[in-house]
This record gives structure tokens, C-alpha cells and sequence, in this order.
């Protein structure tokens, strides 16, 4: 296995999300959230592709990395951890301290500017899980110390997406309306956009696990070259189509 993060603890399990990461130390002695066997291969690739992107985009997206854990240390857990985690590698995204899920009377206290870019990054990538409305919702978005955190890419590259619900559920659907309506943000947009993908995407391939990447090949799940060129293509123009 290539050098990845040793976890040295796994302590216990989230409840929230679907996958319900499990809370680890590392060998470095920071705690991360991490997402194994539970998320898939599949996912994990999407989760790391839509980090990278985030990130490069500008958005506050924690640190995360590729963790390996030893059999040994997932028998001594138990049952859950060897069947819902595995072995590494595994998708780990570094814990945020004091950190709760993002309510609806919080998006008053976000600034205007990063609520339009984390809607046009979700749109731009097809990811309509971030929901919010004062009923309720699943916004994968986090709330520490008055500064937004932004989580959960895995249901990114969606080729189910629906525009007419990420538009009415959306935690930021209010932004889309201002967005749409000034030309010189959707230009600045489509820069901010060909600008993370063209200095990204190489490392982002580059870095991801080996065991990933073969796995992606014999199952043919993601084309490198074909995403690429739809998410340049949207960046040129095509994303507002969607809105």
C-alpha cells in the first residue's frame, strides 16, 4: 500500500449522513472524519475530484487526504468498523473543531459573496446535496466559530441532477436569481471556473489513490478526459443553461 496517513485510533462513529463516517486520530495527531467501505470506491473518487475542485475554486473546505488502516486495528474495533470502514485506503476529511451543522437562521450571517459561490460550485459539478429551508434539509455544510465550512462532494457528478429541484432547494437558491441577472459576475464566474479546473485536475489524478484510479478503469465509472471537457465546457458558458 502507498504511503498514506496511518489512522492509529478509531474512536466512534457519527450519526449523521448516510454513510455515517467514523471519527479517527491519526498518526499525525490531528482527528478526522473518515469514509470507507460504507462510501465506495466510486464515491470516494468523487468526493476527492470535488474536493480538489473546491478548494481550487476558493471555497473553505477542511483539509483532507488518503488514510490507510491496518487490519489488525479494525478487528480490535469490532464488527462495524471492519465491515463499514475497511481497510484503507480510505477518504478522511480533517475534523473541525467545535463544529455543528449549518441552521437556517445562520445563512443571514454568511456573506452574500460565498453564498453565490458555493451555489455556483455545486451547480457547476451537478451536486444537489446541499439543502436547507426553514423546515429542515441537509445542507453538508458546517457552522464553527462564525465561519462556514463546506463538506460532502460524494453526490457530485450527479447524471440524475435536477435543475428545477436544486433550484427551489438549494441552501442558497436566493442568490441564483442575482447571479444570473449580472453579466459581469457570470464572466467572472466562468473564470474563476476554467482557473480551478485547469490548476487542479492533473493533481487532483495525480494524487488520488493508485487502488482508486485501477478500480475507476476496470469499472468504467468516470472518464477523465470526458469530465474534463464538461466541466471546461460549462465554464465557457454552458453552466447557466442549468439555471
Amino acid at each position: 500500500m502507498a504511503d498514506y496517513l496511518e489512522i492509529t485510533e478509531i474512536r466512534d462513529r457519527t450519526s449523521q449522513g448516510v454513510t455515517q463516517p467514523f471519527k479517527c486520530l491519526a498518526a499525525s495527531g490531528d482527528e478526522y472524519f473518515v469514509k470507507g467501505k460504507s462510501l465506495g470506491v466510486r464515491d470516494s473518487i468523487k468526493e476527492w475530484l470535488g474536493g480538489y475542485l473546491a478548494k481550487s475554486f476558493g471555497l473553505p473546505v477542511p483539509n483532507f487526504c488518503a488514510v490507510s488502516i491496518d487490519i489488525e486495528l479494525l478487528k480490535l474495533t469490532g464488527d462495524e468498523a471492519l465491515n463499514d470502514l475497511g481497510e484503507g485506503p480510505a477518504f478522511a476529511s480533517q475534523k473541525v473543531p467545535l463544529a455543528n451543522e449549518l441552521r437556517h437562521h445562520l445563512i443571514q450571517h454568511i456573506p452574500l459573496q460565498l453564498q453565490k459561490d458555493v451555489v455556483v460550485f455545486d451547480v457547476w459539478i451537478f451536486n444537489e446535496d446541499r439543502t436547507l429551508t426553514h423546515l429542515g434539509g441537509n445542507p453538508n455544510l458546517l457552522w464553527a466559530s462564525n465561519k462556514l465550512h463546506v463538506i460532502d462532494h460524494n453526490n457530485g457528478f450527479d447524471e440524475t441532477f435536477d435543475p428545477v429541484s436544486f433550484q427551489q432547494s438549494h441552501v442558497f437558491c436566493n442568490r441564483i436569481s442575482e447571479i444570473l441577472g449580472d453579466m459581469v459576475e457570470r464572466q467572472r464566474y466562468q473564470e474563476k471556473m476554467q482557473s480551478a479546473l485547469e490548476s487542479c485536475w492533473q493533481e487532483a489524478w495525480n494524487k488520488m489513490p493508485s487502488e482508486w484510479k485501477e478500480q475507476n478503469q476496470d469499472e468504467n465509472w468516470i472518464d477523465p478526459d470526458q469530465l474534463f471537457n464538461q466541466l471546461i465546457n460549462d465554464a465557457k458558458s454552458n453552466i447557466w443553461e442549468r439555471l
